[in-house]
């Protein structure tokens, strides 16, 4: 199952029309190469090649469902800055931090609220009388120094606590070998 929303695949399928000039429901390895960059993932073109053949197979072009199939595999589980930064708010009920006890009533895995926990800088500001005796983390400050400073500078509204998928890999690192993602906020 894909976490792809329907607006990312209608992108998808737009941007492989438009590089299928002629009509053929494949592209070639430049049109491959301009339809990944005009989606922001940029490889170098020795990379590129290697992509291109693992996609199409080893043939002359990539059909549509193979495109599809590879930016599934690429963009799923790959979360944004500001989708985590939003499951923290999530999480936090709104607040400017969390609590251990927020962060355990997510379902978030113990082993990463340790690593949260631990990595997270004590928050210092208004909280809740609920809250007042209980250590607080400064989820604002810790996403900032984890995107070094891209993560919005203001807080969300939030929408509640549904959605805190995107909080489970906010210490995973990137995969290796993968192509570089290029948005407003720089290259990931």
């Amino acid at each position: 199952m894909t976490n792809l929303t329907p607006i990312q695949l209608e992108e998808f399928e737009s941007v492989f029309r438009h590089f299928d000039r002629d009509s053929s429901n494949s592209l070639q390895e430049i049109e491959f190469s301009a339809a990944l960059a005009s989606l922001g993932l940029v490889y170098d073109d020795q990379e590129m090649h290697s992509v291109f053949r693992d996609v199409s197979d080893g043939k002359s072009s990539v059909g549509f469902e193979q495109f599809i199939r590879f930016m599934v595999s690429v963009t799923e589980d790959q979360n944004t800055a500001e989708q985590v930064f939003q499951s923290f708010c999530e999480v936090a009920d709104g607040k400017p931090y969390v609590t251990e006890l927020d962060l355990r009533h997510s379902l978030i895995p113990d082993e990463l609220v340790e690593d949260l926990l631990a990595s997270m800088p004590e928050h210092r500001g208004p909280d809740l009388q609920e809250d007042r005796d209980l250590p607080k983390y400064d989820y604002i400050s810790f996403m900032e120094n984890m995107t070094q400073d891209t993560a919005p500078k203001s807080r969300p509204t939030s929408t509640g606590k549904d959605d805190v998928s995107a909080t489970r890999n906010v210490l995973e690192s990137p995969r290796e070998g993968g192509p570089t993602f290029v948005n407003g906020n720089g290259v990931y």
